[in-house]
């Protein structure tokens, strides 16, 4: 079947079938699409248990830029109305965060095992750099 076939059988069955539409899903990483309401109750009343006797003024909080190097989305058929239609991915995009610095220093984070000495020449002043085997921060990113 080419291309041309697909496209006129996709438009002939959304013709018979009104209540469905093409929409662009959003990616959505497996382990995600299983958080419900207990999940994230159970996160917070955890949050709560975990922050007793923590000062205020020990908590940091920080917003970030996301570069996405995004998988793309694919257009799929939903009933109308459907407002987040996902696609469950084993692996979706991956993230590269930044920050100005004013309030921390930037963090470069490499998904790698070593860190190696020619990917941190030439950043910015003051940036630290890591690794994590995911390229994200763990409890030793953090802490450094």
């Amino acid at each position: 079947m080419v291309k041309d076939e697909r496209t006129d059988w996709t438009r002939h069955f959304l013709k018979r079938n009104k209540e469905l539409t093409l929409r662009f899903s959003e990616n959505l990483k497996r382990c995600r699409a299983d958080v419900n309401d207990e999940v994230i109750n159970a996160y917070f009343d955890n949050l709560a248990i975990n922050m007793t006797n923590i000062p205020p003024k020990n908590v940091v909080n920080y917003d970030e830029t996301n570069l996405t190097d995004d998988p793309g989305n694919q257009r799929i058929i939903v009933r109308k109305g459907c407002k987040h239609p996902s696609r469950i991915l084993d692996a979706s995009k991956t993230s590269t965060s930044a920050g100005d610095g004013s309030l921390l220093p930037i963090y470069v984070v490499y998904k790698s095992k070593n860190l190696y000495p020619e990917w941190i020449q030439g950043g910015p002043p003051g940036t630290c750099y890591g690794r994590s085997d995911s390229g994200w921060f763990d409890g030793d990113i953090f802490e450094d």
